[in-house]
């Protein structure tokens, strides 16, 4: 998620820090000060790129959101019309995202509440979109006789969603598993979790 342009590292480096304590400390015990002494910048440096903490908060979120809607978005294309293929590809798209990112996804979980409006009514759309997609997603399952019914869809899709996105409160590097072998193991989760109708396997993903 990172841009490389010269006209935003400085901004860059702001989000950054930002990033580290707003993941270590919490949005609400995290203040501007804290962010320049990180930087070591004064408060004016920082206000040259973020108009406030606000601000800085609902850019890493929405950079957050966004990619998450873009990766679950291209996960499916490159599945195909198979319903099986697609919701595999989009629990380890997603695993591998949360996973890959999981400071910024945890960061998104727990504080998109502090986003003043109309901010925060865009993450929550952004969500309601991203939890659309693997609602269809499931439904066209159902319909084609994929995945047995085995729960309500949209209560199913925001379980898997949950079980995905969350990776980055719990995940640590270095762990039990490696980050494609979690996504293959939530693959092979989530198809049971739907019903899958076929014996179960999934091919290891390569991130595009």
């Amino acid at each position: 998620m990172g841009n490389s342009t010269a006209r935003t590292t400085a901004a860059d480096r702001v989000r950054a820090a930002a990033i580290d304590l707003f993941f270590e400390q919490g949005y609400d015990r995290t203040s501007v000060r804290h962010i320049t002494a990180a930087l070591r910048l004064t408060s004016g440096a920082l206000y040259n790129h973020f108009r406030s903490k606000e601000e800085l908060l609902y850019s890493i979120i929405s950079r957050t959101h966004s990619e998450a809607e873009r990766v679950t978005a291209d996960a499916i294309l490159r599945a195909g019309e198979d319903p099986a293929r697609q919701l595999a590809e989009v629990a380890q798209a997603l695993t591998t995202f949360s996973a890959t990112y999981r400071k910024e996804t945890s960061i998104s979980h727990a504080e998109w509440r502090n986003l003043p409006e109309p901010q925060a009514a865009e993450i929550r759309g952004s969500r309601l979109r991203l939890g659309h997609l693997v609602e269809r997603l499931l439904e066209r399952g159902i319909r084609t006789g994929v995945f047995q019914p085995t729960a309500d869809n949209a209560l199913l899709a925001k379980v898997l969603l949950s079980t995905w996105t969350e990776v980055g409160r719990w995940y640590h590097p270095g762990g039990h598993f490696s980050v494609p072998d979690l996504a293959d193991e939530f693959a092979v989760l989530a198809l049971r979790t739907a019903g899958a109708a076929a014996p179960i396997s999934v091919e290891r993903f390569a991130p595009a």
